[in-house]
Protein backbone atom coordinates (compact mmCIF):
# COMPACT_ATOMS: atom_id res chain seq x y z
CA UNK A 1 0.00 0.00 0.00
CA UNK A 2 1.63 3.30 -1.01
CA UNK A 3 1.34 6.40 0.93
CA UNK A 4 2.34 9.73 -0.56
CA UNK A 5 6.26 8.76 -0.88
CA UNK A 6 5.69 6.00 1.61
CA UNK A 7 4.87 1.96 1.32
CA UNK A 8 3.23 0.14 4.42
CA UNK A 9 3.95 -3.42 4.59
CA UNK A 10 3.91 -6.55 6.23
CA UNK A 11 6.75 -7.03 8.92
CA UNK A 12 8.83 -9.71 7.78
CA UNK A 13 11.83 -11.52 8.99
CA UNK A 14 13.88 -9.21 6.58
CA UNK A 15 12.40 -5.70 8.13
CA UNK A 16 12.55 -7.43 11.48
CA UNK A 17 16.44 -6.35 12.55
CA UNK A 18 15.52 -2.75 10.85
CA UNK A 19 12.30 -2.57 13.49
CA UNK A 20 14.92 -3.31 16.37
CA UNK A 21 17.31 -0.88 15.21
CA UNK A 22 14.23 1.97 14.74
CA UNK A 23 13.47 1.39 18.69
CA UNK A 24 16.68 1.51 19.33
CA UNK A 25 17.33 4.63 17.99
CA UNK A 26 13.49 5.79 19.34
CA UNK A 27 15.03 4.50 23.09
CA UNK A 28 18.17 6.80 23.27
CA UNK A 29 15.89 9.83 21.55
CA UNK A 30 13.17 9.30 24.42
CA UNK A 31 15.66 8.80 26.78
CA UNK A 32 16.50 12.40 27.28
CA UNK A 33 19.92 11.85 28.12
CA UNK A 34 18.46 10.68 31.45
CA UNK A 35 20.16 7.41 32.48
CA UNK A 36 17.70 6.25 34.57
CA UNK A 37 15.20 6.30 31.97
CA UNK A 38 17.94 5.03 29.61
CA UNK A 39 18.52 2.41 31.51
CA UNK A 40 15.25 1.26 32.07
CA UNK A 41 13.58 2.00 28.54
CA UNK A 42 16.06 -0.56 27.62
CA UNK A 43 15.39 -3.25 30.33
CA UNK A 44 11.29 -2.57 28.77
CA UNK A 45 12.54 -2.61 25.31
CA UNK A 46 13.12 -6.71 25.35
CA UNK A 47 9.20 -6.81 26.40
CA UNK A 48 8.27 -4.69 23.80
CA UNK A 49 9.69 -6.22 20.59
CA UNK A 50 8.49 -9.65 21.79
CA UNK A 51 4.78 -7.71 21.78
CA UNK A 52 5.73 -6.30 18.33
CA UNK A 53 6.65 -9.78 16.91
CA UNK A 54 3.83 -11.39 18.20
CA UNK A 55 0.80 -9.11 16.90
CA UNK A 56 2.82 -9.91 13.69
CA UNK A 57 1.51 -12.97 13.98
CA UNK A 58 -1.88 -12.46 15.52
CA UNK A 59 -2.48 -8.39 15.02
CA UNK A 60 -1.93 -5.73 13.04
CA UNK A 61 1.62 -4.94 12.48
CA UNK A 62 2.56 -2.43 9.41
CA UNK A 63 6.01 -1.17 8.88
CA UNK A 64 6.40 2.30 6.91
CA UNK A 65 9.10 2.44 4.32
CA UNK A 66 10.69 5.03 1.69
CA UNK A 67 13.11 3.49 -1.04
CA UNK A 68 13.26 0.16 0.95
CA UNK A 69 13.83 1.99 4.51
CA UNK A 70 12.17 1.24 7.62
CA UNK A 71 10.96 4.72 9.07
CA UNK A 72 8.10 3.80 11.21
CA UNK A 73 5.97 0.87 12.52
CA UNK A 74 2.71 0.47 14.07
CA UNK A 75 1.51 -2.38 16.16
CA UNK A 76 -2.27 -3.17 17.34
CA UNK A 77 -4.73 -5.65 18.01
CA UNK A 78 -8.43 -6.75 18.65
CA UNK A 79 -8.36 -7.06 22.18
CA UNK A 80 -9.57 -10.98 22.90
CA UNK A 81 -10.10 -10.30 26.75
CA UNK A 82 -11.54 -6.75 26.57
CA UNK A 83 -13.88 -8.00 23.78
CA UNK A 84 -15.22 -10.90 25.26
CA UNK A 85 -15.95 -8.81 29.01
CA UNK A 86 -17.62 -6.06 27.75
CA UNK A 87 -19.37 -7.68 24.97
CA UNK A 88 -18.00 -5.83 21.95
CA UNK A 89 -15.09 -5.34 19.63
CA UNK A 90 -12.48 -3.14 21.64
CA UNK A 91 -8.74 -2.67 19.77
CA UNK A 92 -5.61 -1.35 21.40
CA UNK A 93 -2.97 0.74 19.41
CA UNK A 94 0.09 -0.66 21.21
CA UNK A 95 2.88 1.03 19.20
CA UNK A 96 3.35 3.97 17.12
CA UNK A 97 6.92 4.57 16.21
CA UNK A 98 8.63 7.13 13.50
CA UNK A 99 12.22 7.72 12.73
CA UNK A 100 13.54 10.74 14.38
CA UNK A 101 15.11 11.85 11.78
CA UNK A 102 12.60 12.71 9.34
CA UNK A 103 11.61 16.40 9.37
CA UNK A 104 7.91 17.86 10.61
CA UNK A 105 6.20 17.58 7.80
CA UNK A 106 7.35 14.20 6.78
CA UNK A 107 6.94 13.01 10.52
CA UNK A 108 3.38 13.90 10.50
CA UNK A 109 2.72 12.11 7.28
CA UNK A 110 4.06 9.30 8.44
CA UNK A 111 1.96 9.10 11.50
CA UNK A 112 -1.16 10.08 9.82
CA UNK A 113 -0.11 7.08 7.33
CA UNK A 114 0.27 4.35 9.90
CA UNK A 115 -2.86 5.63 11.41
CA UNK A 116 -4.86 5.99 8.92
CA UNK A 117 -4.12 2.22 7.77
CA UNK A 118 -4.97 1.02 11.59
CA UNK A 119 -8.14 2.51 11.69
CA UNK A 120 -9.23 0.79 8.55
CA UNK A 121 -8.22 -2.56 9.71
CA UNK A 122 -10.11 -1.93 13.32
CA UNK A 123 -13.35 -1.34 11.40
CA UNK A 124 -12.72 -4.39 8.95
CA UNK A 125 -12.18 -6.62 12.42
CA UNK A 126 -15.80 -4.72 13.50
CA UNK A 127 -13.89 -2.98 16.92
CA UNK A 128 -16.58 -0.31 18.21
CA UNK A 129 -13.61 1.28 20.38
CA UNK A 130 -9.95 1.83 20.50
CA UNK A 131 -7.41 2.16 23.39
CA UNK A 132 -4.21 3.41 23.18
CA UNK A 133 -1.54 5.02 25.33
CA UNK A 134 1.44 7.53 24.76
CA UNK A 135 4.11 8.90 26.06
CA UNK A 136 3.28 12.50 27.10
CA UNK A 137 6.41 13.68 25.57
CA UNK A 138 5.87 12.33 22.25
CA UNK A 139 3.84 15.77 21.05
CA UNK A 140 3.53 14.50 17.64
CA UNK A 141 1.99 11.16 18.90
CA UNK A 142 -0.61 13.17 20.74
CA UNK A 143 -1.39 15.37 17.67
CA UNK A 144 -2.10 12.67 15.71
CA UNK A 145 -4.48 11.11 18.08
CA UNK A 146 -6.57 14.03 18.27
CA UNK A 147 -6.45 14.91 14.98
CA UNK A 148 -8.39 11.07 14.05
CA UNK A 149 -10.83 11.80 16.35
CA UNK A 150 -8.92 10.24 19.83
CA UNK A 151 -10.22 11.59 23.36
CA UNK A 152 -8.23 11.95 26.16
CA UNK A 153 -9.48 9.74 28.75
CA UNK A 154 -7.39 9.36 31.83
CA UNK A 155 -3.41 10.02 32.19
CA UNK A 156 -1.34 7.16 34.05
CA UNK A 157 1.80 7.45 36.13
CA UNK A 158 4.31 4.83 36.03
CA UNK A 159 6.70 4.44 39.35
CA UNK A 160 9.92 2.82 39.92
CA UNK A 161 12.11 1.75 42.49
CA UNK A 162 15.80 0.41 42.41
CA UNK A 163 15.15 -2.35 45.01
CA UNK A 164 18.56 -2.74 46.00
CA UNK A 165 18.54 0.82 46.95
CA UNK A 166 15.55 1.35 49.12
CA UNK A 167 15.61 2.09 52.38
CA UNK A 168 12.21 1.15 53.19
CA UNK A 169 11.73 -0.23 56.76
CA UNK A 170 10.26 -3.84 56.90
CA UNK A 171 6.44 -3.67 58.10
CA UNK A 172 6.13 -5.47 61.84
CA UNK A 173 3.98 -8.84 61.09
CA UNK A 174 1.41 -6.14 62.06
CA UNK A 175 0.46 -2.21 62.44
CA UNK A 176 -2.58 -1.92 65.43
CA UNK A 177 -5.01 -3.98 64.30
CA UNK A 178 -4.00 -4.42 60.09
CA UNK A 179 -2.33 -7.18 59.60
CA UNK A 180 -0.60 -8.70 56.19
CA UNK A 181 -0.31 -12.54 55.34
CA UNK A 182 -0.21 -14.34 51.99
CA UNK A 183 -3.26 -15.51 49.73
CA UNK A 184 -5.31 -18.06 51.32
CA UNK A 185 -7.61 -19.89 49.51
CA UNK A 186 -11.13 -18.88 49.86
CA UNK A 187 -9.66 -15.17 50.10
CA UNK A 188 -10.79 -14.41 46.35
CA UNK A 189 -14.52 -13.51 46.99
CA UNK A 190 -13.56 -11.13 49.51
CA UNK A 191 -11.19 -9.63 46.58
CA UNK A 192 -13.22 -9.23 44.08
CA UNK A 193 -16.04 -7.36 46.25
CA UNK A 194 -13.29 -4.79 46.83
CA UNK A 195 -11.49 -4.54 43.64
CA UNK A 196 -15.32 -4.50 42.38
CA UNK A 197 -15.85 -0.98 44.62
CA UNK A 198 -12.17 0.10 44.95
CA UNK A 199 -11.80 1.74 41.34
CA UNK A 200 -13.19 4.80 39.91
CA UNK A 201 -10.11 6.89 38.07
CA UNK A 202 -9.70 4.49 35.54
CA UNK A 203 -9.66 5.33 32.10
CA UNK A 204 -12.95 3.10 31.48
CA UNK A 205 -14.61 4.61 34.80
CA UNK A 206 -14.13 7.43 33.33
CA UNK A 207 -15.71 6.80 29.64
CA UNK A 208 -19.35 6.72 30.30
CA UNK A 209 -19.83 4.45 26.93
CA UNK A 210 -18.26 1.72 29.32
CA UNK A 211 -21.59 0.49 31.14
CA UNK A 212 -20.35 0.95 34.92
CA UNK A 213 -21.21 -2.87 35.85
CA UNK A 214 -19.15 -4.09 33.49
CA UNK A 215 -16.13 -1.53 34.45
CA UNK A 216 -16.57 -2.48 37.83
CA UNK A 217 -16.60 -6.40 37.05
CA UNK A 218 -13.48 -5.94 35.15
CA UNK A 219 -11.71 -5.42 38.18
CA UNK A 220 -13.57 -7.93 39.96
CA UNK A 221 -12.14 -10.85 37.29
CA UNK A 222 -9.06 -9.41 37.73
CA UNK A 223 -8.29 -9.81 41.28
CA UNK A 224 -9.95 -13.10 40.80
CA UNK A 225 -7.56 -13.98 37.80
CA UNK A 226 -4.47 -12.92 40.13
CA UNK A 227 -5.35 -15.34 42.41
CA UNK A 228 -5.28 -18.17 39.99
CA UNK A 229 -1.99 -17.74 39.36
CA UNK A 230 -1.98 -14.84 36.82
CA UNK A 231 0.00 -12.67 39.63
CA UNK A 232 3.19 -14.29 41.32
CA UNK A 233 2.09 -13.70 44.51
CA UNK A 234 -1.09 -12.04 46.19
CA UNK A 235 -0.73 -10.16 50.18
CA UNK A 236 -3.76 -9.84 51.76
CA UNK A 237 -4.46 -7.28 54.48
CA UNK A 238 -6.93 -8.30 57.29
CA UNK A 239 -8.04 -6.68 60.37
CA UNK A 240 -8.10 -8.57 63.78
CA UNK A 241 -10.90 -10.52 63.25
CA UNK A 242 -9.50 -12.09 59.51
CA UNK A 243 -12.05 -9.65 57.92
CA UNK A 244 -10.02 -8.90 54.41
CA UNK A 245 -9.65 -5.34 53.69
CA UNK A 246 -7.34 -4.83 50.91
CA UNK A 247 -5.13 -6.97 48.82
CA UNK A 248 -1.91 -6.34 46.19
CA UNK A 249 -0.68 -8.48 43.36
CA UNK A 250 3.02 -8.77 42.49
CA UNK A 251 4.01 -10.45 39.03
CA UNK A 252 7.88 -10.64 37.81
CA UNK A 253 8.54 -10.11 34.36
CA UNK A 254 10.76 -12.72 32.97
CA UNK A 255 12.67 -11.49 30.32
CA UNK A 256 16.07 -13.20 28.84
CA UNK A 257 18.68 -10.63 30.17
CA UNK A 258 17.03 -9.54 33.30
CA UNK A 259 13.95 -9.73 35.45
CA UNK A 260 12.11 -6.87 36.40
CA UNK A 261 8.88 -6.51 38.96
CA UNK A 262 5.40 -5.25 38.89
CA UNK A 263 2.92 -4.13 41.34
CA UNK A 264 -0.52 -5.23 39.09
CA UNK A 265 -3.01 -4.52 41.35
CA UNK A 266 -3.62 -2.62 44.68
CA UNK A 267 -7.40 -2.58 46.16
CA UNK A 268 -8.21 -1.03 49.62
CA UNK A 269 -12.17 -1.39 50.76
CA UNK A 270 -13.79 1.94 50.32
CA UNK A 271 -14.38 1.71 54.31
CA UNK A 272 -10.51 1.80 55.08
CA UNK A 273 -8.93 3.73 52.59
CA UNK A 274 -6.79 6.54 54.43
CA UNK A 275 -5.87 4.73 56.92
CA UNK A 276 -1.99 3.54 56.05
CA UNK A 277 -3.35 0.24 54.46
CA UNK A 278 -1.74 0.65 50.99
CA UNK A 279 1.58 1.89 52.26
CA UNK A 280 1.78 -1.23 54.68
CA UNK A 281 0.85 -3.63 51.40
CA UNK A 282 3.18 -1.68 49.34
CA UNK A 283 5.93 -2.15 51.67
CA UNK A 284 5.09 -5.79 51.88
CA UNK A 285 5.27 -5.65 48.30
CA UNK A 286 9.06 -4.83 48.09
CA UNK A 287 10.29 -6.65 50.72
CA UNK A 288 8.63 -9.43 48.73
CA UNK A 289 10.57 -8.45 45.28
CA UNK A 290 13.35 -7.59 47.29
CA UNK A 291 15.31 -11.05 47.04
CA UNK A 292 14.31 -11.64 43.31
CA UNK A 293 14.55 -8.21 40.91
CA UNK A 294 16.39 -5.18 41.17
CA UNK A 295 13.59 -3.17 39.97
CA UNK A 296 9.81 -2.61 40.82
CA UNK A 297 7.11 -1.13 38.81
CA UNK A 298 3.96 0.26 39.47
CA UNK A 299 1.43 2.60 37.95
CA UNK A 300 -1.25 5.07 38.86
CA UNK A 301 -3.92 7.72 37.75
CA UNK A 302 -2.29 11.24 38.11
CA UNK A 303 -5.60 12.24 39.89
CA UNK A 304 -5.20 9.84 42.29
CA UNK A 305 -3.13 11.73 44.74
CA UNK A 306 -3.82 9.11 47.70
CA UNK A 307 -1.71 6.28 45.70
CA UNK A 308 1.04 9.22 44.48
CA UNK A 309 2.08 10.01 48.05
CA UNK A 310 1.94 6.34 49.64
CA UNK A 311 4.39 5.22 46.58
CA UNK A 312 6.75 8.74 46.59
CA UNK A 313 6.57 7.71 50.84
CA UNK A 314 8.39 4.40 50.32
CA UNK A 315 10.95 5.48 47.92
CA UNK A 316 9.40 5.23 44.38
CA UNK A 317 10.61 7.70 41.96
CA UNK A 318 8.03 9.16 38.69
CA UNK A 319 9.20 7.57 35.65
CA UNK A 320 6.76 7.95 33.22
CA UNK A 321 3.51 10.19 32.27
CA UNK A 322 1.04 8.21 29.17
CA UNK A 323 -2.07 9.58 28.09
CA UNK A 324 -4.97 7.16 27.27
CA UNK A 325 -6.88 8.21 24.65
CA UNK A 326 -10.43 6.57 23.49
CA UNK A 327 -11.94 6.60 19.80
CA UNK A 328 -15.14 5.57 18.92
CA UNK A 329 -15.71 4.70 15.55
CA UNK A 330 -19.28 4.69 15.76
CA UNK A 331 -19.31 8.29 16.43
CA UNK A 332 -17.06 8.48 12.82
CA UNK A 333 -20.18 6.03 11.47
CA UNK A 334 -22.84 8.32 12.76
CA UNK A 335 -20.82 11.51 11.02
CA UNK A 336 -21.26 10.41 7.98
Amino acid sequence: MAVNDFRLELLTDKTEREVEELLHQYEYVASDHNLDRGLILSLLRENEIANILHLRENGFCRVLTENGKVLGLIAAEKSAWDTEHFGFGVGRIRNIVVSPTLDMKKTLLAREAVMKACLSWMKHEKVKCVLTRVDLDDVLDIITYEQNGFQLADMLLTFYLNVSLSSTVKNPESKGSIKVRSFQKGDDVALMQIARTAFRNDHFHRDSRFPRFKSDELFAKWAHNSCQGAADHVIVATMENERVIGFIACKIEKLEKSNYGVIDLVAVSPQHQGKGVGTILTTEAINWFADRVETVFVGTQANNKASIRTYEKVGFRLFNTELTFHKWLELDAKAQ
